[in-house]
């Protein structure tokens, strides 16, 4: 038995698994059955473009909204619909130094990572403002881009710097969609050191919880006018629209 089977064996012992969200007792950390059943998977159909379920199999791979608009960010893609249990998930997870619910989420997002990864597009986290990352300490996004390349041996494309976050925006949550979209409008830029490398490159982004999507087309719109890249996607572990 290697050293690490021997620690996590006696951290079992100590700390013996639990669902990390109700903490009933499991074989192995994760979700209990009861609390996996409570979250609601988001499958095919999909809308190729923004990732809206369809309701039903069409003629078209498009929604009506990008059949007359298509958006910055496509493909995108969430996991899950955000409701109580995923809340229970994302808000420990973003605010209260849950970090060991890493090894987990990764797993629940990594094939739709690899997925869209196939034609090594670069992995970049939506960024935090310098002000809420010393609040925070982390950031979750980035925790969770970090996780899954290097579990999926694409640590050579995670690009942390390349987009960062220039103002301080209020916190979305009690805002309209309109509201939203002026708060982040301008958020963001990239760095003159790292811009280079996204020059013909298609990229990712990451981020826990999608609400509008106001934050996402504005990291794009960024890219677009500030890089040469092509396409730009993103993964999202749960979206509300």
């Amino acid at each position: 038995m290697r050293t690490k089977q021997i620690l996590n064996f006696g951290l079992d012992l100590i700390l013996p698994p639990s669902c990390v969200v109700c903490r009933a007792r499991l074989s192995a950390h994760g979700l209990c059955g009861a609390c996996w059943a409570d979250l609601q998977p988001i499958t095919d159909p999909l809308c190729s473009a923004c990732g809206r379920p369809l309701p039903y199999a069409m003629r078209t791979d498009l929604c009506g909204a990008c059949h007359i608009r298509l958006p910055e960010v496509r493909p995108l893609r969430a996991l899950y619909r955000y409701n109580e249990m995923t809340r229970r998930l994302v808000v420990p997870f973003k605010h209260s130094d849950r970090l060991d619910m890493l090894p987990m989420l990764q797993r629940m997002m990594a094939q739709r990572f690899s997925e869209l990864t196939a034609n090594s597009p670069l992995i970049v986290p939506v960024p935090l403002h310098r002000w809420r990352f010393f609040l925070r300490r982390y950031n979750q996004a980035a925790e969770l881009a970090r996780r899954l390349c290097q579990t999926q041996n694409t640590t050579h494309l995670y690009q942390p710097d390349l987009l960062v976050r220039r103002k301080h925006t209020v916190s979305i949550g009690q805002l309209s969609r309109g509201d939203r979209a002026a708060n982040v409008r301008g958020a963001f830029s990239t760095l003159a050191q790292t811009r280079q490398l996204a020059a013909g490159r298609d990229i990712l982004l990451i981020d826990d919880v999608m609400t509008t999507g106001a934050t996402l087309e504005s990291c794009a719109k960024c890219l677009r006018a500030e890089t040469d890249c092509r396409q730009i996607g993103a993964l999202v572990l749960a979206r509300v629209s």
